[in-house]
């Protein structure tokens, strides 16, 4: 058996399967860890979800291990001051840092987000020796009781100090890190030692295997069996969008010389906004209820519109994402409100990928996070679109993980053997003609008054 543990943005996953990939338990639960910067709340919240997973299976050990997570989320272990604080990826502290490293180097967006921090905490500590981690490396360092490696897809996010498969030294030594050690690269589902510690032994068993994880990113493409051509649309915390430049046996197996996706659209927070809309209108747990409302009002929701992020900005962080109404009647409905918040993320999508010079309507996307589970919500995404969208729902409860645990011990094609059993459940959401036709006209007004995608 193979668990699949992963750290997302505001939920903690857990997922077990058997050797043919079928889903034995599975545990998803909102979690304040992301609000810790320390290693030690990552280690515990991942005690945690390993004992509920393994306990709602009623079994008592697994063949191997694979932890994902948040990539940006960035601490130093000092040779003097032990785990400090950590950096987390929504936090603003490191964001100046890396606009002017974006600036100054010419990079695309994202590419330095796990350098900024570096630079950051270092200066913080006074340039002390010691070894940097993510979240998820972290977990393997601490399960195997010392092993010190991160996977070739983080890298290519750690900017310029990753040089075409390997660390450049030259670059570390310019940006004054020639202090820090850094870790041993390994593809994803590569087994990088065996379960050490006894606290995860009691949970795991004596003889669990540690497979290589990666970014939630790459465990939940795993989990979806994304093809090439397919995008990816999150319904999360992070609104968000990509474009997927290699296929997957090629991110979980080979090195990347540079970041294999393009975020072309991220609206930060902004599945955080939807739940704070939804608890202002209709109460804490009438998410439902809210989304009923949204399919009662018509196509363009009356003319109120809906925006994340000042004037439709295009941003990698930020903690107090201003979302703003307009065209808001006195005697506005409430699902005009839920229908305008609906469209803004197919509206913000299709205007960020004309900005970007990708096709901006039609194709195919594989979807993922908490919203994509509603319909009506899915619906209106493809009919603004274009694009058919297909689901997996357990890509949503640590899938990805745990086929990359079992494909760490297999072999790759058993896990694609169990990719393609899942991908022949999907739930498919395809666009109704005459509403992709009627969004036409919305689609032009939206970007006549707020021209989204521009900045």
């Amino acid at each position: 058996m193979y668990l699949g543990v992963d750290f997302g943005t505001t939920h903690l996953k857990g997922c077990l399967i058997d050797e043919d990939g079928v889903v034995l338990a599975k545990k998803s639960t909102r979690y304040e860890t992301q609000k810790s910067s320390r290693a030690n709340a990552w280690r515990d919240a991942f005690l945690g979800i390993a004992g509920e997973v393994l306990s709602l299976a009623n079994v008592t050990s697994v063949n191997a291990v694979c932890v994902s997570a948040m990539a940006p989320n960035v601490l130093i272990e000092g040779s003097k001051t032990g785990f400090g604080e950590a950096i987390l990826f929504h936090e603003d502290t490191a964001f100046v840092t890396e606009q002017r490293l974006d600036n100054e180097l010419g990079s695309v967006p994202w590419a330095n987000e796990v350098l900024s921090k570096l630079i950051v905490l270092n200066e913080n500590l006074g340039k002390e020796e010691g070894r940097w981690f993510s979240t998820h490396n972290y977990i393997v360092h601490w399960l195997t009781g010392g092993n010190y490696y991160l996977d070739y897809p983080v890298a290519t996010e750690c900017g310029t100090i990753w040089d075409h498969g390997e660390w450049s030294t030259s670059v570390l030594n310019e940006f004054s890190l020639e202090n820090l050690a850094m870790p041993q690269l390994a593809s994803p589902m590569t087994q990088v030692g065996f379960v050490g510690s006894p606290d995860a032994r009691r949970i795991l068993g004596d003889d669990c295997a540690v497979v290589m994880g990666s970014s939630d990113t790459i465990a939940t493409l795993t989990g979806l069996g994304i093809d090439p051509g397919e995008r990816l649309f999150y319904y999360g915390s992070f609104n968000s969008a990509t474009q997927v430049k290699v296929p997957l046996s090629s991110l979980l197996t080979r090195p990347q010389a540079s970041a294999p996706f393009d975020w072309y659209c991220s609206l930060p927070l902004s599945g955080e906004q939807v739940r704070s809309t939804v608890e202002l209108l209709e109460g804490a747990q009438a998410f439902d209820t809210f989304w009923e409302k949204a399919a009662l009002s018509p196509i363009g929701a009356n003319g109120v519109r809906f925006v994340h992020t000042p004037w439709g900005v295009n941003s990698t962080v930020s903690t107090v994402p201003r979302g703003s109404f307009f065209n808001v009647p006195i005697d506005v409905s409430a699902g005009d409100v839920a229908r305008a918040v609906g469209e803004s993320f197919g509206f913000a999508m299709r205007a960020f990928a004309d900005a970007a010079g990708l096709p901006s309507t039609g194709g195919t996307a594989v979807v993922a996070g908490g919203g994509a589970g509603v319909r009506v919500w899915r619906q209106m995404v493809s009919d603004i679109t274009g694009f058919t969208q297909r689901r997996i729902r357990d890509a949503d409860f640590g899938l990805g993980s745990a086929l990359i645990a079992m494909g760490g011990v297999l072999g790759i094609e058993s896990m694609e053997r169990a990719v393609l059993s899942h991908k022949a459940q999907s739930e498919i959401t395809i666009p109704h003609e005459a509403s992709v036709l009627a969004y036409e006209s919305e689609y032009i007004d939206y970007r006549k008054v707020f021209g989204w995608g521009e900045s």
